[in-house]
């Protein structure tokens, strides 16, 4: 017999991931939204970060609807296990830290760039 908590605990995985999922497209939309300067060109390193978080945010997505339904079909036949999903968190963490470290690449390239600051390049 399987337990009425099971399936709750099935859900409230599924809603954590998707509560990380909308939270990273969140920061992704307003990273696009205000990827416009003062004169209304885009900046085309901010848009390329949003992006970046917005890929990883549907991944994230994709993997929590996958495996609540994975789940939910394991319960409802009553299999006993294992209900665990060990490569999944893994890959998402992965594919987070990459996003992270491609947006800090290019903020410090963005940094290091003397253009980025007005200051014109020497030609010699």
């Amino acid at each position: 017999r399987i337990e009425p908590k099971t399936f709750f605990a099935n859900e409230r995985t599924f809603l954590s991931w998707m509560h990380m999922s909308v939270t990273l497209g969140s920061v992704s939309s307003g990273l696009l939204a205000f990827s416009l300067d003062s004169k209304g060109t885009s900046t085309q390193g901010m848009q390329l970060i949003a992006l970046v978080l917005l890929a990883v945010a549907m991944m994230f997505c994709v993997h929590a609807a996958v495996t609540f339904y994975w789940r939910a079909s394991m319960i409802s036949r009553r299999h006993p296990g294992p209900y665990d999903d060990r490569r999944g968190p893994l890959f998402l963490a992965v594919m987070m830290g990459l996003g992270l470290w491609s947006i800090f690449v290019m903020s410090m390239l963005r940094i290091l760039d003397p253009s980025s600051y007005g200051v014109p390049h020497k030609h010699g």
